[in-house]
């Protein structure tokens, strides 16, 4: 040539190098409300990268060689295994890339599915009322995997009961146990036991027992009238 002109064939497609999937809910999942995001790198320069979670048109998010593509969950999502699809991109010879439905590394889990409690029940390890020293048990099964609950006690009196409670599980049935003492005060026990799941849908605070269980405190010591 004359004039320092060339041309430049370029066959090679471009393909999405690396994608990542994460969520900001609770570690691999996402209930309503959180967001799913992809966190994808292009082999090289790219234009029109588009993107779908679960079906859904992401919000894409960058350029050239680094993009995002993000879904907040509404909870209309197919449960299980987030599934994308991410497609159309173009490189600066008119290359398309092939879609590409695998992530690298990361997954997220739908999980929209409120947890429950059943089998409630409580006992006193003692011979008949809760008095000083005595543990108090309550025992109950989550209907899946859930997050160490929080049990509240309370004393006949009502007030939430300053002695700590330990709490342990084997598989999905939990139990929580508080020590009485003489402070308490006597009748009826009540409790409250709040709780969420892996993916932090939180169940609704469980006050009462299945099983009519019941455990009364008396710490009122007996005197010669």
């Amino acid at each position: 040539v004359d004039d320092s002109s060339s041309v430049t064939i370029d066959n090679t497609h471009p393909s999405l190098s690396n994608i990542v999937m994460s969520t900001d809910g609770n570690s691999g999942y996402a209930k309503s409300g959180d967001t799913i995001t992809l966190t994808i790198t292009a082999s090289e320069t790219v234009t029109a990268l588009a993107c779908t979670i679960d079906g859904e048109s992401a919000t894409m998010g960058g350029s050239g060689t680094a993009w995002t593509a993000t879904l907040q969950a509404s909870g209309d999502e197919t449960a299980g295994a987030a599934t994308f699809s991410c497609a159309s991109h173009t490189d600066a010879a008119g290359n398309t890339g092939s879609a590409d439905t695998t992530a690298n590394s990361g997954s997220v889990t739908f999980d929209f599915v409120v947890p429950t409690l059943g089998t409630v029940g409580i006992a006193d390890a003692g011979t008949g009322n809760a008095n000083d020293g005595d543990d108090v048990t309550l025992t109950f099964t989550s209907s899946e995997t859930i997050q160490t609950p929080t049990c509240t006690m309370k004393d006949g009196a009502g007030a939430t009961m300053d002695n700590s409670v330990t709490v342990a599980s084997n598989g999905n049935v939990w139990t929580c146990v508080v020590e009485t003492n003489n402070a308490d005060g006597d009748g009826a026990m009540t409790f409250s036991i709040a709780f969420t799941d892996s993916a932090g849908n939180a169940g609704t605070a469980d006050t009462t027992v299945d099983d009519s269980s019941s455990v009364t405190i008396d710490n009122t010591h007996p005197s010669l009238s």
